[in-house]
């Protein structure tokens, strides 16, 4: 399985909340209570991969993974998340002692956006390593929207329609609000306005996403599978949704 699909499945396990405790209540009596897990800034859940393949680092609301090259795999609850509302950089602490410490930025891959998190990881024995690690969702999206160059005749140039390419680069799920993006900024909505509205929106996507994901793992009926893959694949479209969103802001100019 190569550094990709393995990517791919950790970020799975993250939603699904894999390695949840089984123990019976006489077992947990035994032992000492474990910390209280954190959730990393919602704006940061995904999956980030070294575009050199040497590992990645999966952030989930209840979990973390980290796998990459020079230091121990750790799969890890989240107990401090010190990077305030509205900042990009701060501290990820993990149970057992070892620490994210993070700095958010954006790489032009391709003539194109994509989010990338600068990452020191510090390690109980104060080893560390860094690694710049991009948005595997934003390699995806720039894969596709880049096309092999094609040699036209002599003739006279049609005019990109970038609200057309910005409409058809989102998912289906997030076509609706494209659509109402594209109107406000032809009836001359500014920068500020656009932000706000996209803004907003990611923002109550996120907490729908979260609250399914806290619904089904605290559900009498047991833990869904199919369920968690849905929750999945809307964060996946949220995600998606902000690379088109910042390239069409891009081409705006």
């Amino acid at each position: 399985m190569n550094r990709r699909s393995i990517a791919f499945v950790a970020s799975l396990a993250l939603l699904a909340g894999c390695g949840t405790d089984q123990r019976s209540p006489s077992a947990a009596v035994d032992r000492p209570a474990s910390p209280s897990a954190v959730s990393p800034p919602v704006d940061m859940l995904g999956t980030w991969t070294d575009p050199a393949g040497q590992g990645f680092i999966a952030l989930g609301a209840r979990q973390i993974v980290v796998a990459i090259d020079g230091t121990p795999r750790l799969v890890a609850l989240p107990v401090e998340n010190a990077i305030e509302p509205g900042m990009s950089a701060g501290k990820i602490g993990l149970a057992g002692g070892s620490a994210l410490f993070i700095a958010r930025g954006m790489t032009i891959v391709q003539g194109l956006p994509v989010d990338h998190l600068d990452v020191e990881v510090v390690g109980v024995n104060g080893a560390s390593v860094r690694r710049r690690l991009l948005s595997e969702s934003g390699l995806r999206m720039a894969s596709r929207m880049v096309q092999p160059p094609v040699v036209a005749p002599s003739v006279a140039v049609i005019p990109v329609d970038r609200h057309a390419i910005f409409i058809s680069a989102v998912p289906p799920s997030q076509r609706p609000a494209a659509e109402v993006l594209v109107t406000r900024a032809q009836a001359g909505a500014e920068r500020a306005e656009l932000a706000t509205v996209f803004g907003e929106g990611q923002r109550q996507r996120y907490v729908r996403i979260l609250a399914m994901v806290m619904s089904i793992r605290t559900s009498q009926a047991g833990l869904s599978t199919a369920s968690f893959a849905e929750a999945d694949r809307m964060r996946m479209d949220s995600e998606s949704f902000a690379v088109a969103w910042r390239a069409w802001m891009a081409a705006r100019g």
